[in-house]
């Protein structure tokens, strides 16, 4: 597993409100993530020995898994039209 960490929010914004989300549109934001992603990309790249690992892994497991709902087919679910306030 490869993760790679950066910055896309000021020190010291709280946690879980809109703050946060208004900083993670910024360009700010986008260039760390760009940033953040060539890193783990070319980290996987690098590393063979992960990447075979997680192909086997994958070969193992079943070729089919579907998801299957959990609500009944001839369930609708209600819909509400207009404006949401």
């Amino acid at each position: 597993m490869v993760q790679a960490q950066k910055a896309t929010m000021a020190l010291g914004t709280p946690g879980h409100l809109w703050q946060p989300t208004a900083q993670g549109k910024s360009p700010h934001a986008k260039t760390a993530m760009e940033r953040a992603s060539k890193v783990v990309a070319a980290t996987a790249l690098t590393a063979s020995a992960p990447v075979a690992v997680a192909w086997a892994n994958l070969a193992r497991c079943p070729a089919a898994s579907p998801d299957e709902s959990t609500i009944p087919p001839d369930v609708i679910p209600p819909l509400k039209t207009g404006r949401v306030r």
